[in-house]
């Protein structure tokens, strides 16, 4: 029986995308009226609305004193694309939330190639390597993960940072 060889392996360029932002500075700062002074969160926005110079001197005095949880009040969420190395990295801080693509449950020969993040000087050495192996998944099927080239595979993952 003779092996079909076909392209398998598509190395991409790492790629960030901001899907969403929620709170603002405005709210942190009308949020002091509310809980200090006793205004309606309608009366704190529009008195900082009004007057701007109140939520640079609030947010100001929060980051110097140190209440840095009213920060948690802001935050953002992007998608980002790049390598399962490059998402461990980054989880060891635990500065932010994850949800990352399983490569359990992902079946990777339904996509026609297998995506690679590498850095351009590996590129063109590595691509005959990441064929074979990505070759071999194909024939073994998912099951075989494990032999996955895992540190430059690539993975979506979804990230969402408070701005604490």
């Amino acid at each position: 029986m003779q092996e079909v060889k076909v392209n398998v392996v598509s190395i991409i360029k790492p790629r960030v995308e901001l899907v969403l932002t929620w709170g603002s500075e405005e709210l942190v700062a009308a949020m002091t009226d509310v809980v200090y002074r006793a205004y309606s969160i309608e009366d704190s926005l529009r008195r900082v609305r009004e007057r701007p110079e109140l939520v640079v001197r609030r947010i100001t005095g929060f980051l110097r004193d140190g209440h840095h949880s009213v920060l948690e009040f802001m935050g953002a969420s992007w998608l980002v694309e790049g390598s399962r190395a490059f998402t461990h990295e980054l989880v060891r801080h635990r500065v932010a939330s994850y949800w990352q693509e399983s490569q359990r449950y992902v079946d990777y020969t339904k996509g026609g190639q297998l995506r690679y993040v590498l850095p351009p000087s590996l590129a063109s050495e590595w691509t005959g390597y990441l064929g074979g192996m990505s070759q071999a998944y194909i024939r073994l099927g998912r099951d075989q993960r494990p032999r996955m080239p895992g540190t430059y595979s690539q993975t979506q993952w979804p990230v969402g940072f408070g701005f604490r």
